[in-house]
């Protein structure tokens, strides 16, 4: 009776073996998808919907937040659509840490 209960506390803990392990490593941002239809929208939103996408942080300047623009791209690179953003408003971004930081 001991050794049934022993091997099934055994077989129980075996079979839970990844319950401490770390988690998954996120997708690296270079490797990051975005696919985005909007149109007119404000640039706090387009971001918004970004970061929901991919986990990637932004902090935007207050005197951006509210331009306007009209983008739609189908899974293109994090990075080809931070370009066509960018260039389409007029802004720029840094990458500081593990946050994109965009202004004017």
């Amino acid at each position: 009776m001991k050794k049934a209960v022993v091997l099934m506390l055994f077989g129980a803990v075996m079979g839970c073996g990844n319950v401490f392990a770390e988690p998954p490593s996120p997708v690296p941002v270079s490797e990051q998808k975005v696919s985005l239809e909007q149109s007119d929208e404000t640039l706090w939103t387009i971001f918004r919907d970004i970061s929901r996408q991919t986990g990637v942080n932004f902090v935007l300047s207050p005197d951006i937040q509210d331009v306007r623009i009209t983008v739609f791209v189908n899974d293109v690179s994090l990075e080809d659509a931070l370009d066509a953003i960018s260039n389409l408003a007029a802004i720029r971004y840094e990458l500081r840490g593990r946050v994109y930081y965009l202004s004017e």
